[in-house]
């Protein structure tokens, strides 16, 4: 009995340890790129990781918030068994001075969008004073998305999560209210 008592106590522990996010900052941060014309603030808790997945042909930028926490530290310096990723909330950023995409057609014509898992349903949407269309999705996690097109770029901002009642969401609606887009 001692022994089980034992065990609990360091899984708690251990779960508290991976849990718990590493930031002690508790007001919310800025993020802010001149060469993509973006800024917002996001909470503490979150790493920003951004990535250019592709190189050469054209601009594509992902801004990615990531809960600060131990197990996800250890995963982005692949230092974690090898496992699905966390739900992140993305900003995608795609070049469009070359294809001049809507947010409607860079929802319907392009596989970056995975509208091909939604519903079909778009709902207007405005994001820093710009409108866009909104849409939910499925696959591995739910996620919400909602696409801006400007001349130059398309914006296409996700929150992936496991349930509706997951503070991803509320996070994700709290970055959207303070998107400002620059020239």
């Amino acid at each position: 009995m001692k022994i089980i008592i034992i065990l609990g106590i360091v899984a708690a522990l251990l779960a508290a340890f991976y849990l718990v996010p590493l930031s002690t900052e508790k007001g919310p941060r800025t993020y802010a790129s001149e060469t993509y014309g973006i800024s917002f603030s996001y909470p503490a808790k979150y790493l920003v990781v951004e990535t250019d997945p592709v190189s050469g042909e054209r601009i594509q930028h992902f801004i990615m918030l990531i809960e600060d926490t131990p197990e996800n530290r250890a995963l982005l310096a692949g230092e974690a068994p090898g496992r699905e990723g966390p739900p992140v909330i993305t900003i995608g950023i795609y070049q469009n001075n070359l294809d001049n995409y809507t947010a409607e057609s860079f929802i319907k014509d392009t596989s970056f969008s995975n509208f091909k898992l939604s519903d079909g349903t778009q709902t207007p949407q405005t994001v820093g004073g710009l409108e866009g269309l909104a849409y939910h999705a499925t696959g591995l996690y739910e996620n919400d998305n909602i696409v801006v097109a400007r001349p130059d770029l398309v914006y296409m901002l996700t929150v992936n999560y496991l349930t509706p009642t997951d503070t991803i969401i509320s996070d994700f609606e709290s970055v959207l209210a303070t998107v400002q887009f620059t020239e």
